[in-house]
């Protein structure tokens, strides 16, 4: 379970990487995501 939680994680970073320039909205449904995964994941 932890490395699948490791695996979600890296992935999520990777995908940050594409919010360099991108409007305030897009980063707060990005973190948004994140909590979803993460809160499926536990």
């Amino acid at each position: 379970e932890e490395q699948v939680m490791n695996t979600l994680a890296k992935e999520q970073i990777k995908n940050l990487s594409k919010f360099g320039g991108a409007p305030d909205e897009d980063v707060i449904k990005w973190i948004q995501d994140m909590e979803a995964v993460f809160d499926r994941a536990q």
